[in-house]
């Protein structure tokens, strides 16, 4: 992203920031989503937020090619609120409470859900080869297998991980 930062603001945006000063960051543009914006994971010039909040919740996609005027392009409703998403190829993870989904991500515009396994308290997501890594709270860390993305299945669990909120692999 070079001197582009992209900052989610906790409730209903998502920011451009120019950071190329490091003492004089500049917010070039904004866009409003629906619902708060947890996390975001880029791609080229799309940024994909986790997103949400009572009705309105999944993974929205934002064109920051003009960095003055980002836009959402789409939005695909989860089932439930976002929390995180990770993109790997033309993949993103999304960890949706119950649910990681396997989102193809090809047409940044037209997003669609490949398939999903069922989680427990998902808050966090990271891939790594054919596995998804998820953060579950208090559940600790469930390994998801998404060699198949139209059946992810459940490869293993770890129960002694504190708190888990966030995976890193």
């Amino acid at each position: 992203m070079g001197d582009i930062a992209l900052v989610m603001d906790g409730e209903s945006g998502v920011h451009v920031v120019d950071v190329a000063d490091a003492s004089a960051p500049l917010i070039l543009g904004s866009v409003d989503t629906p619902g708060f914006a947890a996390r975001a994971a880029v791609s080229g010039t799309h940024a994909f937020v986790a997103a949400g909040e009572r009705a309105n919740f999944g993974l929205l996609v934002i064109d920051f090619s003009n960095p003055a005027s980002p836009r959402l392009v789409a939005e695909l409703d989860t089932g439930s609120p976002a929390l995180d998403v990770t993109v790997a190829g033309d993949r993103a993870y999304v960890a949706a409470v119950s649910k990681l989904h396997v989102v193809d991500i090809s047409d940044p515009a037209a997003p669609a859900i490949l398939g999903s396994a069922d989680v427990q308290q998902a808050v966090g997501v990271a891939v790594r080869g054919v596995h998804a890594y998820v953060a579950e709270r208090q559940l600790g860390v469930t390994v998801v297998d998404v060699s198949n993305p139209q059946a992810p299945s459940i490869a293993g669990r770890s129960l002694d991980a504190p708190d888990a909120v966030r995976v890193v692999v």
